[in-house]
């Protein structure tokens, strides 16, 4: 993960411009992404997990996964069947409760105890070793020790946890261990893992990996999950910052690999459809460059043989609906003869 190094003038300038570029966080079309709201000082904007009830919402199918508050055993989540029967409830207390990253050997500056939702630790006054010692035992890897010399803050939280309203067959949980460096409190190592749970409650996937993330959409076959690759910063009260996508395999709990640099989803324009992810983004040529530098762009990723195709709009919108609302496009075919052709796309290997 590189460093950001730059003066106090370049970084006030940088943040200012990065309230207007930055478009945080995934959320797809009926994909729920509901974040614990005791994470201090991360800001990220999510959807309406929780919708007012004024808005009109699609009809909910009878099985699956459903967000629930019940005053008797807190907020959480509840699996059906596909007669609408209770079959599990998860609630966020027992979330929490196997955050992998919560064994963490050092005294924490800030702490929710109610939850164990975010956990900060300050270690800019440690050695290597103290902070090695500290750490959970169980992780993928141990961070390099020039990652520990710089290292000023700890954090390990639940970034969130996402379903599909339209499709609710399964949830994802994802937990994350960042740390970020002592001069700007920006990320230098992270850790993340995801618990996916079936529509019975099962946890049936758990993936571990080195990219920090945050929101995520799991196809609807339970196959694949696409999310948001984020850079963690701390620093100035600046947001993380979306640098790309990444892919992973459920059935083989692992990476697959990463779509683009420089890429922001848009809420609600996103859908799989013949085992392809489709969405509409905004790519930054240079995330610290001028506005003008924004391109909208159409993409269609296809894990299955690792290629996405990509058609550039230009500096407008793709289309002539409002660029953040309404439902994605599709694929070509003989029920949609307007639909995308695949072949005017560039296509491109990852």
């Amino acid at each position: 993960m590189r460093n950001l190094e730059f003066s106090l003038p370049e970084m006030i300038l940088r943040f200012l411009f990065l309230i207007i570029l930055i478009f945080p966080g995934l959320d797809c079309t009926g994909q729920v992404t509901q974040q614990p709201p005791t994470q201090p000082s991360i800001s990220k904007d999510t959807a309406a997990a929780r919708p007012s009830p004024t808005q009109q919402q699609p009809e909910l199918p009878k099985s699956g996964v459903r967000m629930l508050s019940d005053p008797t055993r807190g907020d959480g989540f509840a699996f059906f069947d596909s007669t609408g029967q209770e079959t599990g409830f998860l609630s966020e207390l027992e979330i929490a409760g196997k955050n992998p990253y919560k064994q963490i050997e050092l005294e924490p500056r800030e702490r929710n105890r109610d939850t164990g939702n975010f956990d900060l630790y300050e270690v800019g006054s440690r050695s290597v070793l103290e902070i090695k010692a500290g750490l959970p035992k169980k992780l993928k890897s141990m961070p390099p020790d020039s990652v520990l010399r710089n290292a000023g803050e700890i954090a390990a939280f639940i970034s969130g946890w996402d379903y599909d309203r339209q499709n609710p067959n399964f949830l994802v949980v994802t937990y994350a261990l960042v740390i970020y460096d002592r001069e700007y409190l920006s990320e230098n190592w992270a850790e993340v893992t995801l618990h996916v749970y079936d529509n019975k409650g099962n946890l049936v996937a758990t993936i571990v990996d080195n990219h920090n993330i945050d929101g995520v959409f799991i196809s609807p076959d339970g196959q694949y999950i696409l999310a948001n690759q984020i850079l963690g910063w701390r620093g100035d009260g600046v947001s993380d910052l979306n640098i790309g996508m990444i892919l992973y395999s459920v059935k083989q709990s692992k990476y697959i690999g990463a779509i683009d640099k420089h890429v922001s989803l848009h809420y609600n324009r996103f859908k799989y459809e013949n085992h392809k992810f489709l969405t509409y983004a905004t790519v930054y040529k240079d995330l610290y460059g001028s506005i003008d530098e924004i391109i909208f762009t159409k993409l269609i990723i296809d894990p299955v043989n690792k290629i996405y195709y990509r058609k550039i709009c230009g500096k407008n919108p793709c289309d002539t609906t409002d660029f953040t609302e309404g439902p994605v496009f599709s694929l070509k075919s003989h029920s949609y003869v307007d639909g995308e052709d695949i072949s005017t796309y560039e296509a491109i290997h990852f």
